[in-house]
């Protein structure tokens, strides 16, 4: 299974107005301003190509509540079923998330980078290792975000993951450690 955050990884959103150029969400107990990361629904799409390969899916697992992260996904038609969208509410215990959602050992999680304390909890909670963790950088809802163009590798990185390889096994083989 291959799990993506939400907030400064697929969109950035904020409580004030700001740019015209947000997009105004409101949802039960709250209303956000945000920007869709340029290039997130294509690197969704080439996620869940990736995914159906294997008989996986593309899930999404977020630290904000979930009437927020739905309200996100509905608007900017990111394309998880609600029962793909994983919020902080639901967060059990994580006995109960892998029997719930059949999360295994072997899924990815891809998460923006500066959340550092969230990555650890997150793959506690799924229940997989950090080495199954694909940082990215922050989305801060500049329209001038690098992701069109490094989501390709991004993808890739998934990809060697899910094959049985890390960046922690290609320095083990360059060092002699296998």
């Amino acid at each position: 299974m291959i799990w993506v955050d939400l907030d400064e990884t697929l969109v950035h959103s904020l409580e004030r107005p700001g740019s015209k150029r947000r997009t105004v969400l409101v949802f039960e107990g709250g209303k956000l301003w945000a920007f869709l990361r340029p290039g997130a629904r294509e690197f969704l799409d080439a996620l869940r190509r990736l995914a159906a390969r294997d008989s996986n899916e593309v899930r999404m697992l977020t630290t904000a509540n979930g009437a927020y992260a739905r309200t996100a996904n509905d608007i900017f038609k990111l394309g998880f079923t609600p029962d793909q969208i994983v919020a902080r509410e639901q967060w059990a215990d994580n006995l109960d998330m892998q029997k719930a959602h059949h999360v295994d050992y072997l899924g990815v999680l891809i998460d923006n980078a500066s959340s550092r304390m969230a990555h650890v909890d997150k793959c506690v909670y799924l229940g997989i290792d950090a080495r199954r963790l694909v940082l990215i950088p922050d989305f801060l809802g500049h329209p001038s975000d690098r992701f069109p163009k490094d989501w390709p590798a991004v993808v890739e990185q998934v990809q060697e993951i899910l094959r049985g390889h890390s960046v922690l096994d290609d320095l083990n083989a360059v060092r002699g450690n296998r």
